[in-house]
């Protein structure tokens, strides 16, 4: 709706059949009328716009205390973008800072708790490694030029 022509959409209503016909006394033909002509305009104006959203799980470390400093950080982003202001610069920063404190410390907490709860069990703690070293799991497929050599490699 940012970029919507407003004359544009006046001027296509003002040509349309609801106002250029003659006027009808049929209650129903008029609601019709009007409907199609709104839905009509409004797809061409402004059209329905579809976007993926992917849900993601949220990290076990985070926290109502981070999300609501990410958001305030935004927040100070935003304002220090629109008026450039060095306090508001400074403000910006500082949060970023808090920010950053708060999710290093919530990260602390929660690996150091799971390699405490989970001392005995190698899979789980490995699991955590990797988790904190961004590591994905490799998949390694068997190297050859055909697939009857590929079957022939399990007979």
């Amino acid at each position: 709706m940012r970029s919507l022509d407003i004359d544009k959409f006046c001027s296509d209503l003002s040509n349309s059949e609801l106002l250029t016909s003659t006027p009808v006394d049929d209650l129903r033909v008029l609601v019709y009328c009007y409907s199609c002509t709104l839905d009509t305009l409004i797809d061409l104006h402004a059209p329905i716009v579809y976007k993926q959203v992917t849900p993601r799980s949220r990290a076990p470390w985070f926290t109502e205390e981070i999300r609501s400093a990410k958001e305030l950080r935004r927040k100070l982003e935003r304002k220090w973008c629109t008026t450039k202001n060095d306090l508001k610069n400074r403000l910006f920063v500082d949060q970023c800072r808090v920010v950053n404190d708060l999710v290093r410390n919530a990260k602390e907490i929660y690996f150091s708790s799971v390699i405490e709860d989970n001392h005995g069990n190698q899979r789980v703690l490995f699991q955590a490694i990797n988790s904190l070293l961004h590591k994905k799991a490799e998949l390694h497929y068997p190297s050859t030029c055909s697939d009857t050599n590929l079957a022939d490699q399990f007979n």
